[in-house]
């Protein structure tokens, strides 16, 4: 495994993509989290590295943003 440096600045990042993906899925804290799996609200699926590439988006040549730059 390659050395990406300190665990101090990984686990700051790691926390914050938690906490990203938790917020695209309408999570607000981690009892909430807790409370939807157990209800079966929320799922897990297991994917391999091949499975999410082709999940992705392919065979597109170019992409324009629809995002608006922020105002000065």
């Amino acid at each position: 495994m390659k050395d990406r440096g300190s665990c101090h600045k990984f686990i700051p990042y790691l926390i914050r993509g938690v906490q990203h993906g938790m917020q695209d899925i309408g999570i607000n804290s981690l009892r909430d989290f807790r409370d939807k799996v157990d209800s079966g609200i929320v799922k897990f699926e297991r994917r391999s590295t091949n499975a999410q590439l082709e999940g992705g988006v392919h065979s597109l040549h170019s992409r324009r943003s629809q995002l608006k730059p922020a105002l000065p």
